[in-house]
């Protein structure tokens, strides 16, 4: 699974779909959903990067994002 993959999957689970960087990252590490090549989870910097690079998907809301559009 690519990272924006689970980023969409981890605010699913979240009410309004929305979510702090922290929060989403914490999801993704729970649940081992996407895991970097050194062997750790995203921290909450690359979930924000990774947001921007894909704001088709993702809007981005005080100190977090919104999914606005289903992950595929």
């Amino acid at each position: 699974m690519l990272l924006h993959e689970a980023i969409g999957k981890a605010l699913e689970e979240l009410p309004d779909k929305s979510g702090s960087y922290k929060e989403i990252a914490s999801i993704i590490s729970r649940d081992g959903s996407y895991v970097r090549k050194d062997g750790f989870p995203p921290p909450s910097s690359q979930i924000s990067a990774r947001a921007n690079n894909y704001q088709q998907y993702f809007e981005k809301i005080g100190g977090g994002i919104k999914l606005i559009r289903t992950v595929q």
